[in-house]
C-alpha cells in the first residue's frame, strides 16, 4: 500500500502534524542537501532572510529528515541555511524528525504553506513523487490537493521549453505566463516568451498573443504578430474601450464608434493577408474590392457634407 492511501481522508492534514524527535544545535556542514534539488529561492528572497536573521536571529528552528545511515536531510529552512553561511554562522537549531522519502516531500510543501513554495518548486516536488511511484491522484490525496492542481504543475516541467523552466527558477518568468506558452511546441515557446517580455505584456495579454499567433492564416500574419504584438491585439479587439473627445456630438461618437471597429477589421484583414494575394485570388475579389473603395469614398464624401451642429 502507498504511503497515499495509507494516509487516506486525511492526506490534507497528515503532513502538517509533525512532532520532532529531538532539536539541537547543528554545524552548517552536518545537514544533508539532497532536498535542494527542488528548491530554487530567488536571491532577493534570500538577502530578505539574511537581514531578519542578522537583526532578530534565529527565530524557529530548521528541519530536517533523520535517516537510518547518513546524515539528517533538510526539508525546510534552505533560504536560512544559506543566509546563514553569507553571515559567517557555523550552527543553527535544527528540529529532526522521522518520515518516509514520500512523505517528507508531503511536508516540504506542508512546511510552506505559510508563505509558500513558488509554483515551479511545488512543480519539482510533484515530479519528485511522481517518480517514486505514486499516480497522479494518489500525489493529490499525499497533497490534499485536486488532481487538475497536480497536472497542471507537471505540464510547467513536462511541456515547456527547458529554458523557460531555468527563467521561472530565476524568477523571471511568471507562471501564469509560462501556462499560457504550454500549447505552443517548445520552439515557438521560447520566442514568443521573448516577443511578451520586450512588448511588456501582461499574463492576459500575452494568452491573446498566443491565439493570434496560433491562429494566424499564413506565415506572413504570424510574422506581423509577433513583430507588432500590441498592434494586433488592439486589432483583434477594436470594442476595447478608448477615452473619446467630448467636443463630440452624439452622432459624432456614435460614428467614431464604428470608425475604430472598421479601421480595426481592415487593418486585421491586412495583417491576415500577409505579403499578398495570388493573380487568380485578386481576379476573383476584384469585386469585392471596387466596392470596398466605393464605400470608402462615399464615406469621405458624406464626412465633408456636414453641416453646423443641432442644424
Amino acid at each position: 500500500m502507498t504511503d497515499a492511501a495509507r494516509m487516506g481522508a486525511t492526506a490534507s492534514e497528515a503532513p502538517v502534524s509533525h512532532s520532532f524527535v529531538r532539536i539541537e544545535q547543528m554545524t552548517l556542514d552536518s545537514l544533508g542537501l539532497e532536498l535542494g534539488r527542488v528548491r530554487c529561492p530567488p536571491p532577493a528572497r534570500v538577502e530578505t532572510i539574511l537581514r531578519d536573521l542578522a537583526t532578530n536571529g534565529q527565530l524557529t528552528p530548521l528541519v530536517a529528515r533523520l535517516q537510518p545511515e547518513g546524515v539528517p536531510q533538510l526539508l525546510d529552512g534552505f533560504k536560512r541555511l544559506r543566509a546563514a553561511r553569507e553571515l559567517g554562522w557555523r550552527t543553527l537549531e535544527v528540529g529532526c524528525l522521522e518520515a518516509t522519502p514520500t512523505t517528507a516531500l508531503a511536508l516540504m510543501l506542508s512546511l510552506n504553506r505559510r508563505f509558500g513554495l513558488s509554483q515551479v518548486e511545488e512543480a519539482l516536488v510533484v515530479r519528485e513523487l511522481c517518480r517514486g511511484g505514486l499516480t497522479g491522484v494518489e500525489v493529490g490525496t499525499l497533497l490534499g490537493r485536486h488532481k487538475t492542481w497536480v497536472s497542471r504543475r507537471l505540464g510547467l516541467l513536462e511541456r515547456l521549453a527547458p529554458e523557460l523552466q531555468e527563467d521561472m527558477k530565476l524568477g523571471l518568468l511568471e507562471p501564469g505566463m509560462a501556462r499560457r506558452l504550454l500549447v505552443l511546441p517548445r520552439g515557438n515557446q521560447v520566442e514568443l516568451a521573448t516577443v511578451a517580455r520586450k512588448a511588456g505584456l501582461g499574463v492576459r495579454q500575452t494568452e491573446e498573443l498566443v491565439r493570434l499567433w496560433r491562429q494566424a492564416p499564413s506565415d506572413e500574419a504570424q510574422q506581423y504578430v509577433v513583430a507588432h504584438p500590441r498592434e494586433a491585439i488592439a486589432a483583434a479587439h477594436p470594442s476595447a474601450k478608448q477615452v473619446e473627445d467630448p467636443r463630440l456630438s452624439s452622432q459624432g461618437r456614435w460614428v467614431h464608434r464604428r470608425l475604430r471597429a472598421a479601421v480595426a477589421a481592415i487593418s486585421s484583414l491586412a495583417q491576415a493577408m500577409g505579403s499578398g494575394l495570388c493573380s487568380e485570388d485578386r481576379a476573383l475579389l476584384e469585386e469585392d474590392f471596387a466596392a470596398l473603395s466605393r464605400h470608402m469614398e462615399r464615406i469621405r464624401c458624406r464626412a465633408g457634407q456636414g453641416g453646423a451642429r443641432g442644424s
